[in-house]
């Protein structure tokens, strides 16, 4: 499957056949977050959350014009690794977020790629102020904002994320 084909390209970029700058980290990097979230052993799924994190890093070093969507999935698997045990990495994903916000913000992105943004900002917000026991409304409200902007324009491409920021909001209110 997919993780097969990362080991078949990896071996052909270490070859020299692919630059790194055509290899596909971003790609990858979504897949290992996913596999990740789909697992139920926390050992594997620290395993696959690191890996997104540095297959993610590698993204956003190579793709310096707009690394958003990298910092986003890196900040994700951040987010996640610091619900299983790793705490401080609550502040290095609440960081991505907000530079994934401002690089889409200042390149003119649509609504709905700032509001997947800030969905994910207020998510980490929401994790911080679990940690220190305040700002909880304005994190809320942040995701709130950030899905609001989803909705505003809802295509095939977007539906998903659209769905996963609901489903996120709605568990970050239990």
């Amino acid at each position: 499957g997919v993780l097969a084909a990362y080991q078949t390209q990896n071996e052909l970029r270490r070859r020299n056949v692919i630059d790194d700058e055509f290899f596909p980290y971003g790609a990858f990097a979504s897949e290992s977050y996913s596999i990740g979230l789909n697992h139920r052993n926390k050992g594997w799924k620290i395993l696959r959350f690191r890996a997104a994190d540095r297959l993610a890093t590698q993204h956003a070093d190579l793709h310096i014009r707009d690394p958003s969507g990298a910092l986003l999935i890196r900040a994700s698997a951040r987010l996640r690794l610091a619900s299983l045990g790793r705490p401080w990495l609550v502040w290095c994903a609440l960081g991505d977020f907000r530079r994934a916000c401002e690089i889409r913000e200042k390149i003119g992105g649509t609504s709905s790629s700032i509001g997947e943004a800030m969905v994910g900002r207020g998510l980490a917000e929401f994790a911080l102020s679990r940690l220190i026991g305040f700002r909880r409304r304005q994190a809320l409200n942040i995701v709130r904002e950030g899905v609001h902007n989803l909705e505003a324009i809802v295509t095939r491409d977007n539906a998903g994320f659209v769905v996963s920021a609901k489903r996120k909001f709605a568990d970050a209110l239990e």
